[in-house]
């Protein structure tokens, strides 16, 4: 139970993640995460030229923060949106051989 609780966390905070970023396709994710890692690049390189300058830096870790962590979301989206369609297509195979059950029990049932 404690896990199936973990996962619906998960799965919000994605949906948040989603909907706060107006994404709803696999390539706008991709889009969106190559554009968080090329930005982690350009304010790394920038941090790195302002070691010497301490003011400047926490607004920059903050920054790279928040990137890494959108850039941990997408890829724990990506890990869940092949789970769950993998999950997907196991329940349809499932019905359909349910509903083949059925017929042929239908069939047999007229003979």
């Amino acid at each position: 139970m404690r896990e199936e609780i973990i996962k619906f966390d998960r799965y919000q905070k994605q949906f948040h993640f989603l909907i706060d970023n107006d994404i709803e396709t696999i390539e706008q994710i991709n889009v969106f995460k190559e554009s968080a890692e090329s930005k982690i690049k350009e304010l790394t390189l920038n941090r790195s030229r302002l070691y010497n300058k301490p003011d400047a830096k926490p607004e920059i870790n903050k920054e790279l923060r928040e990137l890494r962590k959108d850039v941990r979301t997408c890829k724990n989206i990506f890990e869940d949106s092949e789970r769950i369609q993998e999950h997907q297509n196991y329940v349809v195979q499932l019905e359909q051989q349910a509903q083949n059950a059925n017929k042929q029990r239908l069939k047999d049932m007229e003979r």
